[in-house]
């Protein structure tokens, strides 16, 4: 196990002196600093951590810099690129007419999700990558596009969709005017994207989708293609539904359908509650959802020199099921956040697929903050951390308007790579950063 230990000491700047005479409430942005020491494998870094979060009308930056340095004044080259530093730059927010993205992809989503949803762009803090999300959306007609990563072939994602009956003279027809026809697109275009070994050949490990590399066949790109029809049933400013259906063919694998419901309530302007719910039919090697949140470790995670795991593989003994897809979202207040999402195949055990995530958008009373995520795979137990699992949590109490104390602790797996600097394997990687630290509000 790899652990990272760290331990903040408060320190207070006297440029942050100035700011502590005023505080705007209605702040959008915020900068944060925090001074600490970094204990990686037995050698000492000195952390200094700046993770402003600024938005400013529709546009948005987010940043996390780690500069660590050692007692001799050497810093940590590793944290100091592009790609780790500026986490993501945003205008709009997705839903809108315009909307745009680049770095971290968070919960990447094309249409409904039935094949690209809840997708994150990196597979750990220590492989970060530059993607981006561009959708363009108008009265008839509509593009989401998403690519994992602007320097190598990977993940691409494409949803075209039109309003057919909006260039007829039924576009005022109330509700069926409405109906949306959508084609998508998506693929990993890696070359080690779609390695299996057929089944009846024996495999040395016993893990699911394990594969003998040295006997692997395929490879290559590995495409989804997949049309989809919606029905807005009720459009208000505080309730809209929708009808949807879905159907998706992984190519040179097997198809999958989906038919489902959406939900999006909003009354009084203090709740907004979301929920979806679909009823699925997947035929003999088809994972629905396949780019999701853990697809960036799941797609080819190495074993040892001879090895690998490959989410194709998993296509291979996927058998055909119908199963039931629920997701709930609920914000209150415009700042706190749940969402909960959970897939469960009937009769079938441990294959099921969970995400949750909470994000209080406000201040606790009593002056505390957290906030969390999980996404498990292969679900038996729910609480058990293995390599299907990423996790992270976060606990902060406000000391005063400006000095805040927090704990981060985060669930990875990291690359291994060998003398030649090829990844071999991914190794546990456990974070646990209490910081105490100066936030200046604007």
């Amino acid at each position: 196990m790899k652990s990272v230990l760290s331990v903040s000491i408060l320190f207070l700047m006297i440029a942050a002196a100035p700011l502590m005479a005023q505080e705007d409430t209605k702040a959008a942005s915020a900068v944060g600093a925090n001074l600490g020491m970094t204990i990686v494998d037995g050698e000492a870094f000195y952390l200094l951590n700046l993770t402003p979060d600024i938005a400013i009308g529709k546009f948005g930056v987010g940043l996390d810099a780690n500069i660590r340095f050692n007692s001799q004044g050497k810093v940590n080259t590793d944290d100091i690129t592009v790609a780790k530093v500026i986490r993501y730059l945003r205008y709009g927010n997705k839903g809108d007419d315009l909307y745009g993205r680049v770095g971290l992809l968070d919960y990447a989503r094309l249409g409904n999700g039935f094949i690209l949803g809840n997708y994150k762009n990196t597979a750990s803090y220590d492989l970060r990558r530059v993607g981006v999300e561009l959708d363009l959306v108008g009265e008839r007609m509509g593009l989401e596009t998403v690519m994992s990563d602007v320097g190598a072939p990977s993940v691409l994602g494409l949803r075209a969709h039109v309003r057919p009956l909006k260039f007829t003279a039924a576009e005022n027809i109330p509700i069926l005017s409405n109906l949306v026809v959508g084609a998508t697109y998506a693929a990993d275009l890696q070359s080690n994207a779609n390695l299996t070994q057929e089944t009846d050949i024996p495999r040395p490990d016993s893990r699911p989708g394990t594969v003998m590399v040295a006997d692997a066949t395929d490879g290559g790109a590995l495409s989804v293609v997949g049309m989809d029809l919606g029905l807005p049933i009720f459009e208000r400013s505080w309730l809209r539904t929708n009808l949807y259906a879905d159907v998706a063919q992984i190519v040179d694998f097997g198809s999958g359908a989906a038919v489902g419901l959406g939900f999006q309530f909003r009354p009084f302007g203090v709740i907004d509650l979301g929920i979806q719910l679909e009823r699925r039919y997947l035929g003999d090697r088809f994972l629905p959802r396949y780019f999701d949140g853990l697809y960036e470790r799941a797609r080819y995670a190495p074993l040892s020199e001879t090895l690998a795991s490959t989410k194709a593989q998993e296509l291979l003994d996927a058998k055909a099921t119908e199963g039931n897809y629920g997701e709930v979202t609920l914000t209150l207040f415009g700042g706190l956040t749940v969402n909960g999402q959970y897939y469960s195949p009937v009769g079938v055990k441990n294959a099921g697929d969970f995400h949750a995530r909470v994000m209080p958008g406000f201040e606790i009373p009593g002056g505390f903050e957290f906030d969390a995520g999980m996404d498990r795979r292969r679900i038996g137990k729910l609480f058990v951390l293995d390599e299907n699992t990423t996790l992270y949590t976060r606990f902060g109490y406000k000391v005063n308007r400006f000095v805040v104390a927090s704990m981060l602790y985060q669930y990875t797996y990291a690359p291994v790579k060998n003398a030649a600097g090829k990844t071999i394997r991914y190794e546990q990687q456990v974070r646990v950063e209490p910081r105490i630290g100066v936030v200046a509000r604007f």
